[in-house]
C-alpha cells in the first residue's frame, strides 16, 4: 500500500514538471523619451522645448529649478478667469482702487512694474483687461481681475491660483500674487511653467487672446479707443527679432526673474512651445540698445527645432524582425515576430536611423499551438547606450500542435530525465526491499510450521512417487510415511 502511495505522488510530480515547462513567462520593461541638445549656447538660465504633436519635451535645460516667474505668473491668472466667468465679453468690471494700495508700493521702492494706466474707476469688460493682462502685462489688470473673481479678496484668488496649480500637476510652484511681481514666497519652475502654459493652450479662448499681436481696445469711461500690442517682439514684423514662425502667449521681466517668455512656433505641421526663463536683463550692445537674450534664444532653438527635426518612425508595427523556432508544430517549425507597438518621434534629419541598435530577448522553448498576437519576446531601441523604447514581439501567424510529435517528444523526455532515472533507481530499490522483506518474513517463521509445510510438501510428493515408480521406491515412501507417523505421536 506505501509503495502504490509513493508511486502515485511521484507521478503527479513529473507531470507538474511536464507542464510547467510549456508555460511562458515575459514581462514588459519601460523606455525613457528622447531629447536633444543643441549645439549652441543658451543664454536663459532655464528652459523646455515641447513638441504639441507628439506631447514629449524635446529639451529642457535645469527645468526643475525654483525660479520667479514674473508676468508669466499672469497666465495662471488668465487660467482662472476664463474657468470662473462664463461670459467674459459681456461682464462689466470696474476697476477698484484697493489694487492701487499694492501696486504703489513697487513704485516707493523705485520698482517699475507693467501697466497701460488703467485708473480707479475705469469701466471696461472682462475680455478687455484679459487682452490688456496677456498682450502688455498690465499689472493692473491682473489685480483687477483677481479682486472680482475672488469677491473682493484677492488672496482668495491666490488659493485659487495654488490649487489649480496642484490640479494640473506643479509640484514647484507657489503664487503670492495674480501679477507675477517679486513677492517673497513665490516661485516656479521652468517645467511647470511648462505645464501651465500647455494646459492654457488648452483653452480656446486663452489661445485666441495670447495669440493676437494687435488688439483694439474699445474707448472706456476714461481712455479712447487704443490699440495694445503684444510685447512678444518676434510677432512684430517691422522688428530686427521678428520671426515669422512665432507666435505670442507671454511674455515677463523682473530684476529677480531676469527677462523671461513662453512662446509657441508652427513650422510645415510641427508645433512647439518654448519656455525661457531668467535670461540677462539689462545688458546693451555697442549701440546703447537693450539685448533681448531670451528672444535670440528662443530664435535659435525654434530653428534648431524647425529645420534640423522630422518626425520619423524607428520602429514600425507591420514589420517582421525576427523568427523564432516553434516545436511540435504540426506545420511550420517557426514563427515571424513583429513589434506589438510602433515608435515614431522627432529625429534629427541628418543622423542616420541605422544608428540605433535593435536588442531582441527571445522566449526560449517555445511550443506550439501558437495564436497571432501572443507574446514570445520583446526589443529594445538603444542609442548611445541608452534605452530609448521598448516593446513585446508577437506572433504574426498561428501555429496549430502535432499531438504525434509532442507525445514522441514527451516520452523521450521523460526516458532521458532526470525524473526517470529517479524513477527507475527507487523501483529497483523498492524491488530489493520487497525481496528482502519476503526473505525475512519467511527465514522468521515458526519453525513446527515449517516443518508442516514440509510434511505437507513430502506427502504430496509421496504419493505422486507411488503412481509414477517401482516397488523400490515405494518402501522408501513407506519409511518415510512411518517416520512420518513416529513424528505425530510424540
Amino acid at each position: 500500500m506505501k509503495y502504490m502511495k509513493l508511486k502515485r505522488f511521484l507521478s503527479m510530480v513529473l507531470t507538474i514538471s511536464i507542464v510547467g515547462l510549456f508555460v511562458p513567462s515575459l514581462k514588459g520593461i519601460g523606455a525613457s523619451a528622447l531629447s536633444f541638445t543643441p549645439n549652441f549656447e543658451v543664454n536663459s538660465d532655464y528652459a523646455v522645448l515641447y513638441n504639441v504633436d507628439i506631447d514629449s519635451v524635446v529639451y529642457q535645460k535645469n527645468s526643475d529649478v525654483k525660479t520667479e516667474p514674473a508676468q508669466l505668473a499672469q497666465i495662471m491668472t488668465a487660467i482662472v478667469c476664463i474657468e470662473n466667468c462664463s461670459d467674459l465679453e459681456n461682464t462689466p468690471v470696474t476697476i477698484p482702487e484697493v489694487i492701487f494700495d499694492e501696486l504703489d508700493t513697487y513704485e516707493e521702492q523705485d520698482i517699475y512694474y507693467t501697466t497701460t494706466d488703467f485708473s480707479a474707476g475705469e469701466e471696461m469688460t472682462m475680455k478687455d483687461l484679459l487682452y490688456a493682462m496677456i498682450l502688455s502685462s498690465s499689472c493692473e489688470a491682473a489685480s483687477t481681475i483677481a479682486y472680482y473673481i475672488g469677491e473682493g479678496d484677492i488672496d482668495k484668488f491666490v488659493d485659487m491660483m495654488n490649487d489649480k496649480a496642484k490640479q494640473i500637476g506643479c509640484v514647484d510652484t507657489n503664487f503670492e500674487n495674480p501679477h507675477g511681481m517679486h513677492q517673497d514666497g513665490q516661485y516656479t519652475t521652468a517645467y511647470d511653467m511648462f505645464l501651465i502654459t500647455k494646459y492654457a493652450t488648452e483653452l480656446s479662448k486663452f489661445n485666441e487672446i495670447a495669440n493676437t499681436y494687435e488688439y483694439s481696445m474699445p474707448a472706456t469711461n476714461v481712455h479712447d479707443e487704443q490699440s495694445l500690442y503684444h510685447t512678444n517682439v518676434m510677432m512684430d514684423e517691422d522688428s530686427n527679432y521678428y520671426y515669422e514662425y512665432a507666435k505670442g502667449i507671454k511674455t515677463g521681466n523682473s530684476e529677480q526673474a531676469g527677462s523671461c517668455l513662453v512662446s509657441k512656433a508652427t513650422k510645415n505641421g510641427s508645433n512647439y512651445i518654448l519656455v525661457l526663463m531668467h535670461a540677462p536683463l539689462s545688458e546693451r550692445d555697442d549701440y546703447g540698445n537693450r539685448i533681448f537674450y531670451h528672444i535670440e534664444d528662443a530664435q535659435s532653438i525654434f530653428s534648431w527645432c524647425l529645420d534640423n527635426f522630422e518626425y520619423t518612425t524607428l520602429l514600425s508595427d507591420e514589420e517582421e524582425i525576427k523568427e523564432v523556432k516553434v516545436k511540435y508544430s504540426s506545420g511550420n517549425d517557426y514563427v515571424l515576430l513583429r513589434p506589438s507597438s510602433k515608435y515614431s518621434t522627432l529625429w534629427p534629419n541628418t543622423m542616420d536611423v541605422s544608428s540605433i541598435e535593435r536588442v531582441f530577448t527571445i522566449q526560449e522553448d517555445v511550443s506550439a499551438p501558437i495564436e497571432v498576437g501572443d507574446v514570445l519576446g520583446s526589443v529594445t531601441l538603444i542609442l548611445s547606450g541608452e534605452e530609448i523604447y521598448t516593446t513585446d514581439l508577437v506572433a504574426t501567424n498561428n501555429l496549430e500542435r502535432s499531438f504525434a510529435k509532442f507525445n514522441i517528444a514527451a516520452a523521450q523526455g521523460f526516458i532521458y530525465s532526470s525524473w526517470f532515472n529517479r524513477a527507475l533507481l527507487i523501483s529497483i530499490i523498492l524491488t530489493f526491499v520487497y525481496i528482502g522483506i519476503y526473505i525475512y518474513r519467511v527465514q522468521s517463521m515458526p519453525k513446527k510450521s515449517r516443518r508442516s509445510k514440509n510434511h505437507k510438501q513430502g506427502r504430496t510428493n509421496g504419493q505422486h512417487s507411488s503412481t509414477a515408480h517401482s516397488a523400490p521406491r515405494v518402501k522408501n515412501v513407506h519409511k518415510v510415511d512411518n517416520k512420518k507417523t513416529d513424528n505425530d505421536n510424540i
